[in-house]
């Protein structure tokens, strides 16, 4: 529940850690661009087939059909 004001100023890098981070981005200026990468990690290597397959269709929905063949 807390809003926390984050300094990205240039050459800067932020990480969110947690299932449920919302996050949300002010907009860049003219001429200035912001690069967003986005990427997921576990911790435990057990991941069984129902939650694989949950990732798969969100980064289907995500990024299009091309992952699924990646």
């Amino acid at each position: 529940g807390k809003v926390l004001a984050v300094d990205t100023s240039e050459n800067s890098l932020v990480v969110f850690e947690g299932a449920r981070v919302r996050h949300r981005a002010t907009a860049v200026a003219d001429g200035d661009r912001r690069v967003m990468l986005s990427m997921t990690f576990a911790t435990d290597p057990r991941v069984g087939r129902g939650r694989e397959l949950l990732r798969r269709v969100k980064d289907t929905a995500y990024f299009g059909p091309r992952v699924l063949f990646g």
